[in-house]
């Protein structure tokens, strides 16, 4: 299983023959798990919740990153401000009632997207879904939130002594769309040709011309209420972060001086098809993708409307986003560098 800041995830990979009871674990899960919520249960699991925060994220180099980051892109109130971890006064305030509540919102089948993928009977598989979930009540109602795109009025820069890190790391990070906008595929397009590959400027000024960084790292990251483009670089040990920012826009100006060819686009639209293939190539692949497209796009059968947006990109639109949202745009800088340095 899993939890990010858009929804929960649990899946079981198994062979044909225990598909029923996985039926009956999840449906067990889903309408009596609630049932179990003794206050040691729950004491002993907000134990295992700080101590993931504190390992991956107090005690990791950079781990801070992602806090000083959405703190600062999204205003108070916005879903994304916080870590979906959550802080650790959180952690050791919350209660079983919190839990109870919690789970009686958004645990219910009315909130939730069930697939079922590989060998089986459909009409078999359709009397033991409604064998182990028919009779589970519907909870709270959960109204879709409408996206909630961000803007700044100013460019913030933040510094930060890191106890864990060796090596200085720049995060440069600018509001974008959310998913499955026109402006999302373009800017992931954006992304490749800035950071990925030997002939990506970043790389061209970064790593080959000035030895930087051994490493750059350029993306965009849609999500369902928003999104933002990143850049991560690294640096090697003892080298500038200030020479580094520096070098970030040198690789915007080449960029803007070289532009973007259609080899550019043809060769990103190979990469990126072959990824999404790769993804649906596997039968757990093919049933996250059915629950995404369900869950964020209001249609399973998304998935061809998808590939075609990534294959309708050019290189006008590519250029225009980066006009758009980083050219000259404020962003979120955070430098964080070792200990006493």
């Amino acid at each position: 299983g899993g939890t990010w800041k858009d929804g929960t995830v649990y899946y079981e990979v198994v062979p044909k023959n225990a598909m029923e009871m996985i039926m009956w674990l999840e449906s067990d899960r889903m309408g009596y798990l609630i049932n179990t919520v003794t206050e040691s249960a729950f004491n002993n699991q907000q134990e295992v919740v700080q101590n993931e925060k504190r390992q991956r994220v107090d005690n990791n180099p950079y781990g801070h990153t992602s806090w000083v980051v959405d703190k600062n892109l999204y205003p108070e109130g916005h879903p994304y401000n916080w870590q979906v971890i959550g802080e650790l006064a959180d952690l050791q305030n919350a209660t079983v009632e919190d839990v109870k509540e919690f789970y009686d919102r958004f645990y219910g089948p009315n909130n939730a997207t069930l697939v079922l993928s590989g060998d089986f009977e459909t009409a078999e598989a359709k009397a033991l879904i409604e064998k182990y979930f028919g009779e589970i009540k519907r909870r709270q109602e959960v109204v879709p939130m409408a996206p909630q795109p961000v803007t700044l009025s100013e460019t913030k820069r933040f510094y930060h002594e890191d106890n864990f890190a060796k090596t200085p790391q720049l995060t440069m990070v600018w509001p974008t769309p959310e998913q499955y906008t026109e402006d999302a595929y373009a800017l992931d397009f954006l992304g490749e040709i800035l950071g990925n590959g030997k002939k990506a400027p970043l790389y061209k000024v970064l790593v080959k011309e000035k030895d930087l960084t051994s490493q750059t790292t350029a993306y965009n990251s849609a999500q369902e209420l928003a999104g933002e483009f990143q850049i991560i670089i690294t640096a090697n040990n003892d080298k500038s972060l200030k020479e580094v920012e520096a070098g970030i826009f040198e690789a915007f100006a080449l960029f803007e001086k070289e532009g973007v060819s259609d080899r550019d686009i043809e060769r990103i639209k190979a990469g990126l098809e072959t990824q999404f293939y790769n993804g649906i190539s596997s039968i757990l692949g093919k049933g996250f993708q059915l629950a995404q497209y369900n869950v964020f796009a209001g249609d399973p059968g998304f998935i061809e409307q998808d590939i075609e947006n990534i294959k309708k990109v050019s290189k006008e639109d590519v250029l225009r986003v980066y006009n758009m949202y980083i050219k000259d745009k404020p962003f979120v800088m955070t430098s964080f560098v070792p200990k006493g340095k």
